[in-house]
């Protein structure tokens, strides 16, 4: 089905509505689920009772972002950040004022007792990053780097502690520089690049220029996490993304890269009740849970690792 098909499919679920159907690539997702067996490609974590006020408002956004799955995990991701937002300004108001409110969170979290027990938990789902995902890492970067707008100055400002300034600058000394120079060449460039950032996340050594890079368990959180996360929402609140999944560019792979963010998303606001004392789950819990969906995300989204 073409772009024009599409947009005619947008007017006409307009004009229907309340009336509804599936877009062709929602009834293709749905498809896949079938063959998986699975209804939903993620299971959330038992929690238990707590009166804290605190502990339902972030609960409310979580209710929302399962309201909107399976098929909408773009706007799961957004009820989520909503929680995740204002957790980091909450503990921003009461720490530093020299660094991004989501490295705040990101600290937080990890200094808890057990922190580290969390962040390796953590780690494991990072290390399943689709290349689609990966590759929007790398064109974000070569679009701050070449043709930034208001937003690029911060993006690059948590890109690059988070990978180190001198990973950064091989990076742009090796993959940026071809971007540049070969224009032709750049859906080669970008699949290359974001396959770079694939095994960095998966915690592999990579060789930029004469040197070899690894990043810890904090920077690779850190990139997805304080870095690439809020830019995805920034995306979408600004307006600058068209609507992921009824669109004739968008196909399955797309649907495992907005799981994927959805999910760093959700293990996030997890951790924050266990430093937050709402004594509604404990990290051991969150371990099995994280543990799980990794099963549950290979299961259904393996084959477009590499896609």
């Amino acid at each position: 089905m073409g772009p024009a098909d599409t947009k005619t499919l947008r007017i006409e679920y307009n004009n229907k509505w309340p009336a509804r159907f599936p877009f062709p690539l929602e009834s293709q997702f749905a498809a896949l689920l079938a063959e998986k067996n699975v209804v939903v490609p993620f299971k959330p974590a038992p929690l238990a009772p707590s009166d804290d006020a605190g502990f339902h408002r972030i609960l409310a956004s979580i209710l929302d972002a399962l309201d909107a799955l399976p098929l909408r995990p773009d706007r799961a991701f957004e009820a989520l950040w909503t929680a995740i937002d204002a957790e980091a300004f909450r503990v921003f108001d009461t720490g530093k004022k020299n660094t991004s409110r989501f490295v705040q969170l990101l600290a937080q979290i990890e200094s808890q007792p057990d922190g580290a027990a969390a962040w390796s938990a953590l780690a494991k789902f990072v290390e399943l990053a689709p290349l689609h995902s990966c590759e929007y890492v790398a064109r974000r970067i070569f679009d701050a780097l070449n043709d930034p707008d208001k937003h690029s100055p911060n993006f690059l400002a948590k890109i690059k502690p988070s990978v180190g300034i001198d990973f950064f600058n091989a990076f742009a000394e090796k993959y940026n520089k071809l971007w540049v120079d070969e224009k032709a060449s750049r859906p080669a460039t970008q699949r290359k690049a974001g396959a770079l950032f694939q095994l960095v996340l998966k915690g592999r050594e990579v060789e930029l220029g004469n040197n070899r890079y690894k990043l810890n368990e904090t920077q690779r959180i850190s990139l997805i996490a304080s870095a690439v996360l809020p830019n995805v929402r920034n995306e979408k609140f600004h307006g600058d993304s068209f609507p992921s999944y009824r669109s004739s560019a968008a196909k399955l792979k797309t649907y495992a890269g907005g799981y994927f963010f959805m999910e760093v998303a959700y293990y996030l606001i997890l951790n924050v009740f266990v430093y937050r004392d709402f004594k509604s789950i404990d990290l051991r819990a969150i371990k099995g849970n994280i543990e799980d969906n990794c099963i549950l995300y290979q299961n259904v989204f393996g084959k477009f690792a590499r896609d």
